[in-house]
């Protein structure tokens, strides 16, 4: 049997969620069913309210889900939950816990199936499954939950009990789930009992004892962080490794928990990267770049947001970015440090993490990589990577592959904890070399645009000024607008876009001209209802006082298409430009040219603005009145003065 968890959690809640996942999610994993007497863990998730969403939406470890994030709407999530099941075919049972509840997954998977609707009691004799202790349900429960089970608040496991009975659907007891638990009353090596509900009369650390009596597993052991490394590293090298370390992991966080994690993108840990987390938890101590993998089918909308938030201090390097780049693999830098020796090669040498693009062909692992046919080929396959597991890394949650060990004896001939052992120490040193801090004098040669902020001044008003910062070499050109006012954005290839006149983002069709140079992606649809998302390469910067103001160009009418406008708060932190139009006539082409003006940029008072509405007084002969006042001003009358003298106004 298939088995589908889902622990009903809120998002205040994030230590819960840490546990279950350093526990028993992370045990369920990785467990493929492979004997006859287990089941297989399908996928375990958490259950999150979200008010905006309209439907389900599966974020990585998260089932968001319509309707608030709150205790009291814990059976509308429930009920959400079962009608996201039921359509989907990858399963054969749901488990339903909460995120203070840890499972004894190598319990669970040999329990015997048998009824539709299976848990323990809270308190003898009130006849339905506790939601904390965590019941079973059958696909023929869950459409019953999924269809019947009509209240909002309240109750959850009271509501579901009514629900099943409503259909003639009875309540299995089995008091090995346990509702109410305590240091004795948990699942230990010398019992069968199978969850814990870890109320808050329950210490934490009672997750981790019962999960390493139940698992057999001691807590996990890496190899020594510090061991001695070639003498070629100086002690001012080994200082750079450290700080060059740092910033990658900063890049690693923001790859994997900021671009992927919240948008579904399905990416893993590779390479040294996945050997570091599984034998040190963090760096290789001699390695100084990262490798990850993102799926194929992905991999366009990882670079969308990639445009749409790239920290300041890196830039996205590949053969649309970087007319200098002729690789394959595509690269997340940071600008300010480099490897020693990167200028053998004609293209930017800063810290870099490798994107490789993975995907599987009946059934086979298969990669973007250049040498992927000599040291993998198709020795592994998909149930070695997915589902994948979560691998800490020096603080940072990344992803990895469901058996490391696997990719590690094809990859490497080797077994986790013994890989770096096997590498003698006068090799320990970073094969891309050694790390210098600050960018290297080809780079800001090659690269002027990385490295010179560009400073763009609003002539018709002294002293307020927007500095802009292109994040990569192909960046939208920018020139002054022609009324004088702002900077314009002009489009780097040109291009048409019709709208077909549906609600989702692949409603809108995009056609580059064929001699578009390397920026094809600047303009995207991601939004649906016909925008168009336009990234010009830029992150920009106003004064304290000013907001930055995103814009159509002044005076420039489209047939076809309007401008969207927007403000960001540019005055503490850079951000990063985008700029949104929107088709308004189904089957029209709207066409852009090339070094076409697409948007206007100009700063944005931030102090609040008052409008006076003067009162009622009299009709025509109030506005007579104070027409009069107004020629009677010292100010108005010095205008006369120099007319009637014949002199300049």
């Amino acid at each position: 049997m298939r088995i589908l968890i889902g622990a009903l959690s809120c998002w205040k809640y994030q230590e819960r969620r840490d546990r279950c996942v350093e526990t028993w999610m992370q045990e369920g994993d990785k467990w493929n069913g492979t004997s006859p007497r287990e089941h297989t863990i399908a996928r375990s998730v958490f259950l999150i309210g979200v008010p905006e969403l309209q439907a389900p939406e599966l974020a990585g470890r998260y089932l968001l889900l319509p309707g608030p994030s709150d205790y009291r709407s814990l059976p509308q999530r429930t009920r959400a939950f079962c009608q996201w099941a039921i359509s989907r075919d990858d399963w054969d049972y749901l488990f339903k816990c909460d995120d203070d509840t840890y499972v004894s997954i190598p319990r669970l998977i040999r329990y015997p199936l048998t009824a539709d609707y299976i848990g323990a009691e809270w308190a003898p004799g009130v006849r339905y499954a506790s939601g904390g202790a965590g019941y079973f349900l059958s696909r023929k429960a869950a459409e019953a939950v999924a269809r019947h089970l009509t209240q909002k608040e309240g109750p959850e496991d009271v509501y579901v009990r009514d629900a099943l009975a409503s259909q003639g659907i009875p309540f299995t007891k089995d008091q090995r789930f346990v509702a109410l638990g305590n240091e004795e009353l948990r699942p230990r090596a010398n019992n069968d009992l199978i969850t814990l509900h870890a109320v808050p009369t329950v210490p934490a650390d009672l997750f981790y004892k019962s999960h390493q009596e139940c698992t057999g597993l001691e807590p996990p052991t890496h190899l020594d962080p510090n061991p001695p490394l070639s003498k070629r590293l100086s002690p001012e090298d080994l200082r750079c490794l450290k700080e060059g370390q740092r910033q990658l992991t900063r890049m690693l966080k923001y790859l994997f928990e900021e671009v992927c994690e919240p948008h579904g993108i399905r990416a893993l840990a590779f390479g040294g990267t996945l050997i570091g987390a599984v034998n040190y938890g963090g760096w290789i101590p001699w390695d100084a770049d990262a490798d990850m993998l993102v799926h194929r089918d992905d991999f366009e909308r990882f670079k969308a947001q990639i445009r749409a938030s790239c920290p300041a201090d890196c830039w996205y390097q590949s053969r649309e970015t970087d007319p200098h780049y002729k690789a394959n693999i595509e690269k997340l830098r940071y600008l300010h440090a480099h490897y020693d020796g990167a200028d053998r090669y004609p293209w930017h040498g800063g810290l870099q993490v490798d994107i490789i693009q993975f995907w599987f062909e009946n059934g086979v692992f298969m990669t973007s990589a250049p040498d992927h046919d000599a040291t993998i080929g198709a020795r592994l396959r998909e149930e070695d990577i997915l589902p994948s597991i979560e691998l800490p890394f020096d603080g940072v949650r990344l992803r990895g592959f469901r058996d490391p060990a696997a990719y590690l004896r094809v990859r490497y001939a080797t077994e986790p904890l013994q890989s770096e052992r096997n590498v003698p120490v006068e090799k320990r040193y970073p094969h891309e070399g050694a790390i210098r801090l600050g960018a290297s004098a080809a780079d800001r040669a090659r690269y002027p645009q990385l490295y010179k902020a560009q400073l763009y001044k609003d002539q018709s008003r002294p002293g307020m000024k927007i500095t802009a910062y292109p994040l990569y070499g192909l960046a939208a050109p920018l020139e002054p607008s022609p009324e004088g006012r702002g900077w314009d954005f002009l489009c780097p290839c040109a291009f048409e876009a019709v709208w077909h006149g549906g609600p989702g983002a692949g409603d809108v069709e995009i056609r580059l001209d064929e001699d578009a140079p390397g920026t094809p992606s600047f303009v995207q649809s991601l939004e649906g209802e016909g925008r168009l998302t336009f990234y010009p390469g830029y992150q920009c910067k106003t004064e304290a006082e000013h907001a930055l103001w995103v814009r159509g160009p002044i005076n420039a009418a489209k047939d076809g298409a309007v401008p969207l406008e927007s403000a960001l708060d540019t005055s503490i932190f850079p951000g990063t430009l985008t700029m949104h139009w929107r088709l308004t006539r189904p089957g029209q082409i709207v066409r852009f040219a090339a070094g076409e003006r697409f948007c206007t940029i100009l700063p944005y008072p931030k102090a609040e603005m008052t409008v006076e509405v003067m009162p009622f007084d009299g009709g025509m002969d109030g506005y007579e009145r104070a027409l009069e006042s107004l020629a009677e001003s010292e100010g108005l009358q010095g205008v006369f003065e120099r007319l009637a003298a014949g002199g300049a106004v």
